[in-house]
């Protein structure tokens, strides 16, 4: 998120949180054996877990104490490259699109093929097709 975050960059980061924990649960369900989440920071972290429902639980509470931040991503999607088994895939979940100005900006390049990996973007108007965050408005 940006240095002075609105409320849509906020919601956008907790729909990006909540969407990853999503992907977490049901990676466990669908009887995967390992789990990494990479997190860009400063510096960017990476947990691995058993998928397991005390993996998925550790992980869990990782993603359930983030905050928001303007980092970088290019750090974050090396480790994620590195982390990367052999014909694993990369889910990247973030409220960045792939040609987000903060993207261009830096000069990233994906240090993944493409084929490795699905970026879903918080801010695209096309994510309500994946994924509705269930909220109670009162």
């Amino acid at each position: 998120v940006p240095p002075q975050p609105t409320w849509d960059d906020q919601a956008h980061l907790e729909l990006a949180i909540s969407f990853a924990a999503t992907a977490l649960a049901d990676l466990v369900a669908r009887g995967q054996t390992r789990l990494c989440l990479v997190v860009a920071g400063s510096p960017p972290q990476v947990w691995r877990a058993a998928a397991s429902a005390l993996g998925c639980h550790e992980l869990l509470e990782h993603l359930a104490v983030l905050s928001g931040g303007d980092y970088a991503l290019q750090p974050a999607l090396t480790l994620a490259a590195e982390a990367l088994p052999p014909r694993g895939r990369l889910l990247i979940v973030s409220p960045r699109s792939t040609v987000h100005a903060s993207l261009r900006q830096r000069a990233v390049e994906l240090p993944l093929d493409p084929e490795e990996m699905v970026w879903i973007d918080t801010c695209s108007p096309n994510l309500e097709e994946l994924f509705v965050l269930d909220v109670a408005i009162p």
